[in-house]
């Protein structure tokens, strides 16, 4: 059995260079993925810390430490994995999102810890709808937030650049370039103002004052 159980993301197995097709699906989907170099091929740059290869003859053993190696190097703060049903995997925690909204996790999660421009984000929004408005971006982006608090990811913003997506327990995202909503602030690309926290005080309940909502809106 080459993968851990599903406390640890799943590692993918590909033939390298037969299966380039596939390192492309798995780069995109933010998989963690282990390239098995054939015997006289070269070795690719692996400049992705959710990639790693080895080369053939070798041992079983050589690749499990490999495959130990990738999973040790991204638990808690590996990006999810979406699969074409619009179903988001982080570690043993799933959540679905409508079609539109998955390829947008898409495109975050190829970025993940990096920050992804809105205008990138509402193109990957009109391939699906070619009438989106420019609200209908924010929206999308509310809806995921919420659907993501399970799976302990978040969507920070990056006033007027984009968005970020990162980890809740201790991933790694860019504090510099994506710092703390500060409420009343203008964002000159969103043309609106950061919204005011409603974090609530410890120990209190979703369900006070009639608001359940955890997620932050834009």
């Amino acid at each position: 059995m080459l993968n851990s159980p599903s406390c640890h993301p799943c590692v993918k197995i590909i033939r390298w260079p037969r299966e380039t097709y596939k390192r492309e699906w798995c780069r995109k989907s933010g998989q963690l993925r282990l390239l098995v170099i054939d015997e006289g091929s070269d070795a690719p740059v692996c400049a992705d810390i959710r990639e790693d290869w080895i080369r053939l003859p070798t041992r079983n053993e050589d690749i499990q430490v490999r495959i130990a190696t990738l999973q040790a190097r991204n638990l808690g703060r590996h990006a999810p994995q979406v699969d074409p049903n619009g179903v988001i995997r982080r570690g043993s925690c799933t959540v679905t999102v409508s079609p539109t909204e998955a390829e947008l996790v898409r495109l975050l999660t190829v970025n993940f810890g990096e920050v992804v421009s809105r205008e990138s984000l509402r193109k990957r929004l009109c391939q699906g709808d070619r009438h989106a408005s420019r609200n209908a971006l924010d929206l999308h982006i509310m809806r995921i937030r919420r659907r993501l608090t399970p799976l302990r990811l978040e969507i920070r913003t990056a006033w007027g650049r984009g968005y970020t997506l990162t980890a809740c327990d201790g991933g790694e995202g860019d504090a510099d370039l994506v710092g703390p909503t500060r409420p009343g602030e203008v964002d000159p690309e969103f043309h609106g103002t950061a919204p005011v926290n409603r974090a609530r005080p410890a120990g209190s309940s979703a369900g006070q004052n009639g608001s359940g909502d955890g997620g932050t809106d834009v």
